[in-house]
């Protein structure tokens, strides 16, 4: 990519910084078919993401996954997420990977 596109902002005062480099496994590096820099939540930085050619899906295997039901007894928590989760969702849109959208908006 020879675009160089900033990745951290600060507004007062006003200074910005670029990522000079990232590094990546020599395997992965010819699989690379886009890169992206997106918004981040609750960081200062930008996202890079990276698209990848020719890699399968991975099937989904046996998983348990439960809910936290006490969180529902929570009325700051029920709010927080009501208010945010669409906010989170709309900043997000360009995600397509349903799972990276889950990490992205829930490792808060």
């Amino acid at each position: 990519m020879k675009e160089k596109l900033l990745t951290w902002k600060q507004t007062k005062p006003l200074i910005q910084r670029k990522t000079r480099f990232w590094l990546i496994s020599d395997t992965c590096q010819d699989k690379v078919e886009e890169v992206k820099i997106i918004s981040s939540i609750k960081s200062d930085h930008l996202a890079i993401t990276l698209i990848f050619n020719s890699i399968e899906e991975q099937k989904r295997g046996p998983s348990h996954w439960k809910f936290n039901s006490s969180l529902t007894k929570d009325d700051n928590y029920v709010k927080l997420i009501s208010e945010c989760v669409p906010v989170w969702i709309e900043e997000f849109k360009e995600v397509i990977d349903k799972r990276v959208l889950w990490d992205l908006m829930y490792k808060i």
